[in-house]
């Protein structure tokens, strides 16, 4: 397993962070045990999770999975901002909802902290001031060591930033994004943000939900996969341009003589875009092949403009608003 320096930290983290958004839902918990194991047995040292995965089941696989001294083994994150339950203060960032959440996932993990926190996403409602002032309490306490960010606009990162170093409280040093092949939206503005404020960027659906797999050639959803069951995913990138833009990347990976699956992820790494690829999974051998899928490296540039000029059809040519 490769390590590299998560940007803006002293961490020395895994070119994988395992995702367990599948624990509790689509794995049962001695099969996602076994994968947590797996995983830090191939050198895996950071673990993603959020407060909503199967209504907080997840977590609790989790702090099992890392019992026995597993859990200082690993750069360990957890998410809130997002719907938690229903009613008025259910969601968001305000001090009383990242409180009520951070100190209900702890307990849900059997850990007296966290490495890494996430707002999952920006709360419109709470000022932003509110939100800051309450990490600086958790990192302070001891209770978070460093503040991430995910589904925020490089602005409102930036915000959070300038804030947080003019006042000595937490900036954010870690952000967490969608990117893959078909959905390449950061390199706009967000990626050249990362490097020059040297933020750090973990990948997020490298496979786009499983889709830039080698098993959707009939174009068929799948049953229990996040297609079949999560409208959100199948409207994310179930669509006629995706499927089309699917056949010319598969054309790409058959070209070069590897897997779909390992095409995207190589092609992540080869941008230099990001630090680590977020895994998700449902079966252990989806686990160990996407695991096994750097071995060959970085791509070759014909492969890689190959890959842009599937971006290209897609994107399309609109001209951008800044220079």
């Amino acid at each position: 397993m490769e390590y590299v320096n998560l940007t803006g930290t002293g961490l020395s983290v895994s070119r994988f962070c395992l995702g367990t958004m599948t624990f509790g839902a689509q794995m049962e918990e001695k099969d996602a045990i076994r994968a947590v194991d797996y995983a830090l047995d191939q050198g895996i040292n950071m673990v993603d999770t959020a407060n909503k995965y199967a209504n907080g089941k997840g977590e609790e696989i989790l702090g099992k999975a890392l019992s026995g001294g597993k859990r200082e083994k690993v750069i360990l994150a957890t998410k809130a901002g997002t719907v938690a339950y229903e009613g008025p203060n259910g969601r968001g960032l305000s001090r009383r909802h990242i409180m009520e959440q951070i100190n209900i996932s702890l307990k849900r993990m059997k850990t007296d902290y966290l490495d890494i926190f996430y707002l999952h996403q920006p709360d419109y409602a709470t000022p932003v001031e509110e939100t800051l002032d309450t990490m600086d309490y958790l990192v302070r306490s001891g209770k978070v060591l460093y503040l991430g960010v995910s589904n925020f606009a490089a602005w409102q990162v930036a915000r959070l930033y300038h804030l947080g170093k003019s006042g000595n409280k937490p900036a954010p040093v870690v952000a967490q994004m969608v990117y893959n092949l078909i959905t390449r939206g950061i390199e706009q503005e967000f990626i050249p943000f990362t490097k020059e404020y040297r933020i750090g960027t973990i990948a997020y659906n490298p496979l786009a939900a499983g889709f830039l797999t080698d098993k959707y050639a009939d174009k068929q959803k799948l049953e229990n996969t996040r297609f079949a069951l999560s409208k959100l995913y199948a409207d994310r990138y179930w669509n006629e341009d995706n499927l089309t833009a699917w056949d010319a990347i598969h054309a790409i990976a058959r070209q070069a003589a590897i897997p779909m699956h390992e095409l995207a992820m190589r092609w992540i790494i080869s941008t230099g875009s990001v630090n680590a690829i977020l895994l998700g999974f449902s079966r252990m051998e989806q686990l160990e092949s996407n695991i096994k899928a750097l071995d060959g490296g970085p791509l070759s540039a014909d492969v890689m403009e190959a890959c842009d000029a599937v971006w290209k059809s897609l994107s399309g040519t609109r001209y951008n608003y800044n220079r």
